[in-house]
């Protein structure tokens, strides 16, 4: 990929590009509060600064309006828009150069995508709740990083081996499967009330049947994509192990239980849901497997800060179970998509 499309402009990747960081921050390492006058940002020194680096050599500058030094207090998400919008608005409108908005908020990548961002940078690789879905939403280049805990937690005891050649393969792995980000968009699909946590234990069961008696952990529930929902009950329930079993040999998934699950399914559902929603059955398991991969492995990377973790590398063993399953289901996706069309084939009629 020699050309990289940053919005409206483009990136040349057959030689080297420069790029300038524009801290909007009055508290950053290197030079935060440079650019401001009696306390308040002043934008046109931010702007002229900016040129400054342009006519230096920079091709990219990136905006950033939260310090991320080692220490430093997190700022609310209107203060961090405030101080960023502004800023790039009149670079984007005056300056000709390709613009990086250093983020972790999916509010602010999509508003800096619509004013005409070209480039996003999240120190905490996506890991924000919703952070891959508007990244992917905004269609711009995406610059993950890395670091442990937070930058309020980051100095303490820090320790590497080699993070790179430890997660390498999973990476490696991630990527060549990017594709799955997009398939299921939920602008594509009906909004529907879904549980959005779909696991086998959050359906109660009887002690002496074992007939499902009730779903349960409601407050999760809201408007979604009900494919997102059905995913995560197929990733759970149609698998051998559990989702953080540390002996990956024993991961893999089961075509059978993935039948039953879409019968039953389909005749509770037939009259419901629409043809494009029941066409994503047999690829939606595999399309949540791949984003809680991301997730338990983003996680990891940043130090065990959101998923409880029972023992050291728990995070880890959860992304090799979860790409384990995906690669099982990959496997399996053709008998998926029979299993599907045969108990779809009244439905897809109506």
């Amino acid at each position: 990929m020699a050309i990289l499309n940053c919005g409206a402009r483009q990136l040349d990747l057959r030689s080297t590009q420069i790029m300038g960081i524009l801290n909007v921050t009055p508290d950053s390492f290197s030079d935060g509060g440079q650019l401001y006058s009696d306390q308040s940002l002043s934008i046109d020194r931010a702007l002229k600064h900016a040129e400054q680096m342009v006519a230096e050599g920079a091709t990219i500058i990136d905006i950033g309006g939260e310090s991320t030094r080692p220490g430093a207090d997190p700022v609310s998400l209107q203060e961090e828009m405030d101080r960023v919008l502004p800023v790039l608005e009149r670079l984007s409108a005056e300056v000709d150069v390709v613009t990086s908005i250093d983020t972790s908020s999916p509010e602010l990548m999509r508003a800096a995508a619509s004013l005409g961002a070209g480039i996003l940078n999240d120190v905490r690789a996506l890991g924000r709740e919703g952070a891959i879905e508007a990244a992917a939403s905004t269609g711009l280049p995406v610059c993950v990083m890395h670091m442990q805990g937070s930058p309020a937690t980051m100095q303490r005891a820090p320790s590497y081996s080699d993070v790179v050649a430890e997660v390498q393969d999973l990476v490696d792995f991630a990527v060549v499967r990017e594709h799955l980000a997009d398939l299921i968009k939920v602008e594509n699909f009906p909004s529907r009330v879904v549980h959005n946590d779909t696991k086998l234990n959050n359906v109660l069961l009887h002690k002496t049947t074992g007939e499902g008696m009730c779903v349960v952990d409601l407050d999760t529930v809201m408007t979604g994509c009900v494919l997102h929902d059905f995913g995560d009950l197929v990733r759970t329930a149609a698998c051998s192990a559990l989702e953080d079993e540390p002996e990956v040999d024993k991961v893999f998934f089961l075509p059978k239980i993935f039948g039953a699950i879409v019968e039953g399914y389909l005749k509770a559902t037939s009259n419901i849901l629409e043809s494009s929603e029941i066409e994503h059955l047999a690829v939606a398991p595999q399309v949540i497997t791949y984003e809680l991969g991301l997730r338990f492995l983003t996680d990891y990377l940043e130090g065990d800060v959101y998923f409880k973790v029972k023992r050291p590398e728990h995070n880890l063993d959860r992304v090799r179970a979860q790409f384990k399953l995906l690669a099982s289901m990959e496997e399996h996706f053709e008998q998926a998509k029979q299993i599907v069309d045969l108990y779809s084939r009244p439905s897809l009629s109506h």
